[in-house]
C-alpha cells in the first residue's frame, strides 16, 4: 500500500495513462492560477492535485506538466499503462 509508482517528475512527451488492475494515486501539479507569467512552472510553485485512478480511468497528462503515482490504500499492487506521445518537430 502507497508504494511509490513514480516520483515527481515531468515528460518531455504528452502522456496517456489507462488504469487495468487496482486503483492508483496520482499527484498532478498544476501551474498556479495566481502566479505571475512571470513565475517559473516549478515542482516548488505548482498547485497539487490528487486524482484516483480506477480499472478503465484514462488520464492525459500534458508534456511538462509534473506528477507522481502511489498505490492506493488497499492495495498491494495495482496495472497501468503509459502511452507516451512524441512529437517530431
Amino acid at each position: 500500500p502507497n508504494a511509490v509508482a513514480l516520483n515527481r517528475h515531468y515528460d518531455k512527451y504528452d502522456v496517456f495513462v489507462m488504469q487495468l488492475d487496482g486503483q492508483k494515486e496520482w499527484e498532478i501539479g498544476l501551474l498556479r492560477t495566481d502566479a505571475s507569467m512571470k513565475d517559473e512552472y516549478s515542482i516548488d510553485n505548482a498547485h497539487w492535485t490528487n486524482n484516483t485512478l480506477t480499472p478503465g480511468d484514462i488520464l492525459y497528462i500534458p508534456k511538462g506538466i509534473y506528477h507522481a503515482a502511489t498505490t492506493a490504500n488497499g492495495y498491494n499492487s495495482t496495472t497501468h499503462i503509459t502511452i507516451g506521445l512524441e512529437s517530431w518537430d
